[in-house]
């Protein structure tokens, strides 16, 4: 079962669009705590809010009511993007038989965009930057609400570390951050995993659990080269993935929407001039590249392939701590791995970003031929 982390800035988006319910879907963080073998490293209270974690279904069902009950937007299910054609006035776009025509095109079609694709933008990264096995179980664990991350964990052989999420109605997240090289895990070697977990987390007893979802993959990153050609924008999956170290690309997808939405509406209703929607390239693009070189920094510090001797300096000079910090930024939302962008002034010809933001369902006028 697949879910999401979301941040306090990207929960608050959804309830502004609609989505009233997304506090009550998901199950907000009591605390994270960080672990080396055994030993606890950091420990954060958190807030009420200030993380949430739902199920993706719960998200995508959320969306779907907020978006249909807005008379601006009309969904048209199993109609991918079959090509599209733009000139000096707006965008034609065919899905199927059916041609669409509007003012602007913003492709979210995942990381094998047909839109990217068209465009003849690039996508260059790392197709293999980390390697999860991933379980969903449900569970009674001796620290409910809190989120943790136990690094090294004692009888989970080849693992870097797991990490446990709660989500709602008992049922918890946990994943295993394995060698990038390493083969994909075996069911049985899965189940030997969770166990072995579960077991140090509870005194040597492996508790009672139901076994819900489990998996396996490998993450890539990958960063557009352009997020706008024209009147062509990419967001989310299709300009950027992040996966690595924690962080959730879902937040970035959002931050996405929320940035070129307001701008959209903006110069659609002659408020300003088509320069604004330059600094939606600018800004988010930056952000995402700031945040990626965040990670490839920290990422060599992370990785098991220390020689002893640098190990045995690192625990002298306190690094290991701070190894602890940047693991928790990435799942907390704090830090370079994880907190909001700040976005710059550009020094760029643009409108100032209005106090009180159209609505961000009027991205773009369109008809149907």
């Amino acid at each position: 079962m697949r879910s999401s982390v979301l941040r306090a800035d990207t929960a608050d988006l959804l309830t502004r669009i609609g989505y009233h319910r997304v506090a009550a879907d998901g199950r907000g963080w009591t605390g994270w705590r960080t672990l080396r073998r055994g030993r606890e490293l950091a420990h954060h209270s958190l807030a009420p809010g200030e993380t949430v974690h739902l199920s993706q279904h719960r998200l995508l069902r959320g969306l779907r009511d907020a978006v249909s009950a807005t008379p601006l937007v009309r969904l048209v299910h199993d109609s991918a993007v079959a090509e599209f054609e733009q000139d000096a006035d707006g965008v034609s776009v065919r899905t199927g038989r059916t041609w669409w025509r509007g003012s602007h095109l913003v492709g979210c079609d995942g990381p094998k965009s047909g839109v990217r694709r068209q465009l003849k933008v690039r996508f260059p990264g790392h197709a293999a930057a980390d390697h999860y096995a991933v379980a969903t179980i449900r569970a009674d664990l001796p620290f409910p609400g809190e989120a943790r991350l136990h690094r090294d964990p004692p009888g989970s052989a080849g693992a870097r570390e797991v990490t446990a999420r709660p989500l709602p109605d008992g049922v918890w997240r946990m994943d295993w951050r394995l060698p990038v090289r390493q083969p994909q895990l075996t069911p049985d070697a899965l189940i030997e995993h969770l166990r072995a977990t579960l077991a140090d987390w509870n005194g040597g007893a492996v508790p009672g659990y139901e076994l819900i979802a489990a998996g396996d993959h490998v993450v890539q990153q990958r960063l557009a080269t352009r997020f706008q050609v024209g009147r062509v924008f990419l967001a989310g999956d299709a300009a950027h993935l992040l996966g690595s170290l924690g962080m959730q690309n879902l937040d970035e997808g959002l931050r996405d929407a929320d940035n070129l939405a307001w701008k959209l509406a903006l110069v659609w209703h002659n408020c300003a001039t088509e320069r604004l929607l330059a600094t939606y390239q600018q800004e988010r693009r930056g952000s995402v590249i700031a945040r990626l070189r965040s990670a490839d920094q920290a990422r060599p510090l992370l990785q098991p392939s220390t020689p002893l001797l640098e190990v045995r300096r690192s625990v002298l000079s306190g690094s290991l701590r701070r190894n602890a910090a940047l693991l928790s930024d990435g799942s907390l939302g704090t830090g370079k791995l994880g907190s909001a962008p700040a976005y710059p002034p550009t020094g760029g010809p643009r409108s100032p970003r209005p106090s009180r933001r159209p609505a961000p369902a009027c991205w773009c006028r369109t008809s149907r031929w």
